[in-house]
Order: structure tokens, then sequence, then C-alpha cells
């Protein structure tokens, strides 16, 4: 009698995910930040400075009146049963390019060149498909994404999933254009740049734009800027020196998430004053998806032409929250907490708790842990804000400037062709362990600078008394 073979035990199903995906869903838990099927309001009590969303801003009209009205008018009959074409809404696309053509202070765009996507997200992913091929194409050379770091947390996620990334350190303007300069090589089809920034909040100038512009002409490769934060800058020369950019590779990208308050609408828009580049983007949105629908292009129109104070209105109640909270921020001189300050956008605060990593050993999602339990502030932890160390395969080489090295700074690096993320050289060592805060939804700025800086001198002192109850208890020994 044959005795039957025990049975093979289960192969996990994961086996078929790409392996760049697989390794951002070990180390990225996305309900982490954003739930479940919804997002569940903090308890009562808790200081929320983690979520970048926009909440509690005092309007005329509330946000969400203003959507039920709109919805309930008779237009949408007309819209609600039929596609919208390829190009969107003529005249929300009117709406978008007048806006964008006032803060760059160009006239530069007009209606055919929008391109309608499902948010700033989707704007990114499909730049990145326009314009590089994925790792291992022999249909082109050009794989790879320049961006520098920190940066949106998403960012990262979207382009590894879509091309090879490049990733260097900037933490102000003159970082992010020398980067550009010492960094990029003939392999990246895109620079991606965010400017005002998130989360460093810094804008560019003249000079550095032009920099920039001159190392994308000389390896020919494309400009995608998302100016999603547009609306907060301080200075309204950070938006016109953005229209210095290289208009025949430049490609900007916007939301409504932040001009209005609507982050659920998952609205976007990618312009090009080169309508080739526009044409490239439509084609790829088409094949995923169509545009966005009519209903929501058409409210965003509605929006543009008769309520366009109030992005203006949220950006003032925003940038007061921020200064109100610098003001009142006075962390103990021994934690060495260095808030990054004074930059253009007022949406977020980075604050550098390098020396609090180093004393205690936690990383920032640890920090952030003991912030929201034991002191109720909410913060998000920073080393999200850097591309996910788990897919390092190599790191860039710097060789030099060889003689008649021509119009750039620095020679071009070399790397290893192939690695999904390629770092620069110092990008570990140099890297700022960072506490990423945000102003959208949270009023109370006093009360949360001050249990801020409490909680932070309780991290700081529970690892001192720590380490105090190490060292006796080595002597004992």
């Amino acid at each position: 009698m044959s005795v039957k073979p025990p049975p093979a035990p289960p192969r996990d199903a994961g086996r078929l995910v790409n392996p760049v995906i697989r390794r951002y869903m070990e180390t990225t838990n996305l309900e982490r930040f954003y739930g479940g099927y919804v997002i569940a309001p903090l308890q009562e009590g808790v200081y929320n400075l983690g979520i970048g969303e926009v909440g509690a801003i005092p309007l005329a009209t509330p946000l969400y009146e203003l959507y039920k009205r709109f919805i309930q008018s008779d237009e949408l009959s007309r819209l609600a049963l039929r596609y919208s074409g390829t190009h969107g809404e003529r005249e929300t696309n009117r709406a978008v390019a007048a806006r964008l053509n006032g803060w760059l202070g160009v006239e530069r765009f007009h209606h055919g060149l929008v391109v309608s996507v499902d948010g700033g997200q989707n704007a990114a992913e499909v730049a990145v498909r326009s314009f590089t091929a994925p790792l291992g194409s022999p249909a082109w050379t050009k794989q790879y994404v320049l961006l520098a770091a920190p940066c949106y947390p998403y960012f990262s996620a979207i382009v590894s999933s879509q091309a090879g990334l490049q990733s260097f350190l900037a933490y102000d303007g003159e970082m992010l254009a020398a980067g550009v300069e010492r960094f990029c090589n003939p392999a990246v089809g895109l620079i991606l740049l965010n400017v005002p920034h998130n989360p460093m909040g810094y804008g560019l100038s003249v000079a550095q734009v032009e920099r920039i512009n001159r190392v994308a002409q000389h390896h020919d490769c494309a400009l995608l800027v998302d100016v999603v934060y547009a609306n907060y800058a301080r200075d309204v020369e950070v938006g016109r020196a953005l229209g210095r950019l290289d208009p025949e590779r430049t490609i900007f990208s916007d939301s409504f998430s932040k001009q209005y308050g609507y982050p659920g609408l998952r609205l976007g828009f990618a312009v090009s004053a080169a309508e080739r580049l526009t044409y490239a983007m439509r084609f790829v949105k088409m094949s995923e998806s169509l545009t966005p629908s009519n209903v929501k292009l058409a409210f965003a129109g509605h929006l543009l032409d008769h309520h366009a104070d109030i992005p203006a209105r949220i950006a003032r109640e925003v940038t007061a929250r921020h200064d109100r909270f610098m003001a009142a921020f006075r962390p103990a001189a021994h934690l060495d907490v260095r808030p990054f300050g004074g930059r253009p956008n007022p949406f977020y605060l980075a604050v550098d708790v390098g020396a609090l990593v180093r004393r205690t050993g936690l990383s920032e999602a640890q920090i952030a842990d003991h912030l929201l339990t034991a002191h109720r502030v909410k913060v998000f932890p920073g080393q999200f804000i850097y591309p996910n160390a788990a897919l390092a395969h190599e790191t860039f080489t710097d060789v030099g400037r060889p003689a008649g090295a021509g119009p750039l700074p620095f020679a071009p690096p070399r790397f290893a062709p192939g690695a999904q993320i390629v770092y620069a050289p110092d990008y570990f060592t140099g890297r700022i362990p960072l506490l990423r805060l945000s102003f959208g939804m949270e009023t109370r700025m006093e009360e949360a600078a001050a249990v801020l800086g409490q909680g932070l001198a309780a991290v700081w002192d529970g690892a001192a008394q720590h380490l105090l109850e190490k060292a006796v208890h080595t002597q004992h020994a």
C-alpha cells in the first residue's frame, strides 16, 4: 500500500507581485497614514500636525455646501451621462491655464494644453510613463527620474513602479540646483521638482532656474514641476522664477486638494507649452482611464470661475497658523531641535530631530509614535519622506571634472546600469532625521507648540533615564 506524500505547503501568492512593489509593501504601510475604508477622526484632544489636508477654514460658505449646491443644479444632467472627450472640459481647462499663466507671470498656456488627471499623484505617474522607459527596456536609454529628497512621501513609490530612480539630498533651493548639476546624466529622462517644496518649503531663484535649464538642455530631458502649493507661496517671485523654466521641456502639475480643500475630489492637471508633450501625456492617460468624470471637471471650472477668492483665503489662514506656531514653539535649547523656518511654503514645517535620534537610538517613526501615544500630538515621521532604503542597490560615483568637460560644473557620475534606485554618495551619511508638521487642519497652534515641546523633552529625558539605569546596572555588575 503506497503512502500519500504530505500535501505541499501553500505557496505565497506574493511571489506573483513585482519585486519592487513587494518591497514597498513590506516597508511602507499605507493604512498607517490613510486608514482603511475611511479616515477615522483623531480622538478628542489630539493635536493634528500630521496629515497634510486642508480643514477648519472659516469661509462665508462652507466648502461642502458649495459642492452640495453644485451637484443639485440642473446643469449636471447633461454631463453625467456622456464622456467628456479626450480634452476634458474646455471652460475648466481655460480657467486652469489662466491661473497658471497668472502665477508664472507668462501668457503661455491655453485650454488645449491642459491634461485632466486623477489628482497630483496621477500627474506624476503619467509624466514618468511619458518621458522615461522601464528599466532594461531595449527601446530607449532614458530610464531614470532624478529626484531630490526629502520629498512627498509617495513620489519614490510612483517613480519606482514605472522606471528607475536616482536620488540626492537637498534641504534648500541651492542644494537642489547643485544636485541637479552634479547628478543628472544621459540616463535621466525626467527631473522631478516640487516648488514650493513639501516638506522643506523652499523655492528657487531665477539664477537657480537657469542652471537647471542648462542641465536639462545638456542632457535633453524633461522637467516635471509639481506646483500644488503655489497657492501658499509667500512671495510672488517664487512663481515668476519658475516661469523662466524652458517651455519646450517643462510640465507643470497641480491639484485641487490644496487649493480648495477637496482632497477626495481626486482631480489634477498637467500642463505644458509644448503641444507634443501635452499630447503624449493625454495619450498615456487615455490608455489607463480616459479623463476624470465630467461632474468633477465641471465643478472645478465652477470653483475657478465663481469662487476664485477661496484659495487665497485658505492660504492666509494656513500661513497665520504657521506663524502662530513658530512664535510659540520654544523647545528647550539642550534638545538641539532645529525647525527649518522662513521658507516660501508655510503649509509645512520640517523639524530637525537629529540630536534626539542620536541620543535615544529611536527612529523618527518611533519618536512620532511616542508623541502621539504619550502626549497626544500627531506628526509625520521623516523617514517616510526619503526614498525607500530597502531598494538601495548602488550609489552615484562622482568622477570629478576632467579637462574639457563641457558646460556643467560637474561631469555626469557613473552608476550601475539597471539599479532600481541609485543614491548619491553622501545620501545616508548626510540624511537629516526630520519630523514634518502640517498646518492644514489644526487651529490650536499655541497649545500644540507647547505640548510638542514638552513631548520632545520627555523623549530626551526618557533616554537620559535609560542611559543612567544602564550605567548603574553595568557598575553593579
